[in-house]
């Protein structure tokens, strides 16, 4: 049906959406997916996302905004 050619150019975003105190096995979350699309990108949680409002990237945790940015040029392309 076309999944494994679908999945071969797939991109996993996996967000945390608790804070610091709700450990995530972040390790065995990638490695289980990694058979399963062609990147995975994972998304610490950070505060500044909590909020309503718009987002500003310079308000981000690196680690975040470091994710996002790994995220944008997966599925856009590297700009450079």
């Amino acid at each position: 049906q076309g999944w494994a050619e679908l999945s071969a150019g797939s991109v996993v975003v996996v967000t945390k959406l608790g804070g610091i105190d709700k450990p995530m096995a972040y390790g065995a979350v990638e490695q289980r997916l990694a058979d399963l699309a062609a990147e995975v990108v994972l998304v610490p949680f950070d505060l500044h996302l909590a909020g309503a409002g718009a987002k500003e990237l310079g308000r981000l945790r690196s680690r975040t905004a470091d994710a996002f940015l790994k995220l944008a040029t997966l599925v856009v392309g590297d700009p450079a």
